[in-house]
Parts: structure tokens; sequence; C-alpha cells
């Protein structure tokens, strides 16, 4: 019998379970966006020639030539945070809304933009409330 060449692409850390349940060591190749992503499977025995790390296409100068301050827009020099996602928990959205405002009350001065849909939605508004500056 004849295989079909399968790929499967590894948008999160899968557990055990899931790369069994999932017979995720059946396929040709496996690829995940980082070491973290094929690790399990490399320690599930998966040779590392069926494995493959393809980094998300940003590069850091690209990132570098990006940051966008918002002078222009609001009078006052700002770094803007932009985050674009599933409002969903394993998205760590609340980490961000966190991070920024903890930037916040260290003097930085800092605007954030969350964009996105999802069952954490209400949640994050209501953190973003409480955590935002007096």
């Amino acid at each position: 019998a004849r295989r079909i060449p399968t790929v499967v692409h590894l948008h999160i850390i899968p557990t055990a379970y899931t790369r069994h349940w999932e017979l995720l060591h059946q396929a040709t190749i496996a690829v995940g966006p980082s070491r973290a992503a094929v690790e399990g499977l490399a320690e599930d025995g998966l040779p590392a020639q069926r494995l493959r790390v393809i980094y998300n296409g940003v590069s850091r100068a690209k990132v570098d030539s990006m940051v966008v301050r918002t002078r222009r827009y609001t009078g006052v020099d700002a770094l803007r945070v932009v985050t674009v996602g599933s409002l969903i928990a394993r998205k760590g959205m609340d980490v961000v809304i966190r991070g920024v405002a903890e930037l916040s009350r260290r003097g930085v001065p800092v605007a954030l933009r969350v964009l996105g849909a999802g069952q954490e939605a209400d949640a994050l508004r209501r953190l973003a409330d409480v955590e935002a500056p007096p």
C-alpha cells in the first residue's frame, strides 16, 4: 500500500494526549512556528528529518521599521501597541493588557489597541477598565 504524503502544521504546542489522539506521528512532515511546537513530537521519537520549524515571517528589522508613534495623531509621543487575534484565553491578551498597564504605571507613554473577537471579549474589556491609568 502506498502512503499519501501529509504535512501537519502545528499552531500551538500539542499535549502528549493531543499528539497521540490526533495521530500527529503519522504525518510525513510536522511543521511548527517554534521549536517548542515540535519538541513534543521529537521527545516522542519522531525523527528530526520529519520535523521542521518555520518561524512566522516577520524579521526584526521589519518590526523595527514598523514602530508607530502616535504624535501625528494625538499630539502625544506615545508608543502604540496593536495586537490582533482571537480573544480567547490561550491567546494571552490579558497578559498584553497587564503588560501595557505596567508600562504606563512606570511612566512610559503607551496606548493599546486590541483587535479581535471571541468569548473573552467582555472579560478583557473589564480588565482593561480596571488596569487603565487614572
